[in-house]
């Protein structure tokens, strides 16, 4: 009995080997590692841009609002009255700014009243270690013209709330500019101020080796607002005397590149002077 070649199936012979197997799980667990990798650095450079445009967006906001109403409730033509204080409490600094319109009755004299009013302030709660900021409209011209039913001065004293607007502050300052270069803590003048400088801050604050803490000038976003920016304003011309002098020159105007060399007319008059002497 002859026993002939073996026949092979040639469908049974496509296929990929266990090495090529292994070859390509290898190389698709090395791309996906990769992108994932790229997708985590994607993921942390887009936190870091939003936590960045957050740290400036909501303190720019805020300064936006206040300064909105510093130019609409002191615009010329009304009788308006700014008052600024500033505090300390458990070490953060907190303000106050109060801006008022009045207007006065047929009385014989007239009575100033509260046409609007509006406050801004801090105030530190000890469950957070932090300043919340609030906001209070109150006055004869109501915020929410919806509001309806408020014929006496009790019932609109009544709407006259402290609105919880931002936590989580760590400083606050507020100052008045009345020609001088730093500003005013503290403004109780009846005239209006220049301008109002307004600083603000979430970042916490930075102990030092003795204990104490401070914020750094550099996390406080700041803000200056005018006051009535129709009014005019004179111009007062400030002479200063400058120095005249050119410290960048050179003082000694002779040439440079005869320096430590002796002219003809030195060196002749050297030369007689010691054939005189012989």
């Amino acid at each position: 009995m002859s026993v002939g070649p073996k026949q092979f199936d040639r469908h049974r012979q496509i296929g990929f080997s266990l090495v090529e197997i292994l070859v390509v799980l290898t190389l698709s667990a090395m791309i996906l590692a990769s992108t994932m990798m790229i997708y985590g650095r994607v993921r942390t450079s887009a936190a870091a841009i939003n936590a960045r445009l957050d740290r400036y967006g909501l303190p720019e906001e805020i300064l936006q609002k206040i300064a909105e109403d510093i130019d609409r409730l002191a615009s010329p033509g009304f009788d308006a009255v700014i008052t600024i204080r500033n505090k300390l409490e458990n070490g953060y600094n907190s303000a106050q700014l109060v801006i008022e319109n009045r207007y006065y009755g047929n009385g014989t004299p007239p009575a100033p009243g509260v046409y609007e009013r509006v406050v801004w302030q801090t105030a530190y709660i000890p469950e957070e270690d932090r300043l919340t900021l609030y906001r209070l409209h109150g006055g004869l011209n109501l915020e929410d013209k919806l509001v309806s039913g408020v014929k006496t001065d009790e019932d609109r004293q009544k709407l006259e709330v402290f609105v919880p607007v931002c936590p989580g502050l760590t400083h606050l300052f507020i100052g008045a500019l009345d020609g001088g270069e730093e500003p005013l803590p503290s403004w109780t003048n009846q005239k209006m101020p220049n301008g109002i400088v307004l600083g603000i801050s979430f970042a916490p604050l930075v102990q030092l080796q003795d204990g104490s803490y401070y914020l750094p000038e550099e996390s406080i976003v700041w803000r200056t607002a005018a006051v009535d920016r129709t009014r005019p304003i004179a111009y007062t011309f400030v002479a200063k005397t400058f120095d005249t002098a050119d410290h960048n020159g050179m003082s000694d105007k002779a040439d440079p590149n005869t320096a430590g060399r002796k002219t003809p007319s030195t060196r002749s008059s050297t030369t007689s002077s010691s054939g005189r002497g012989r």
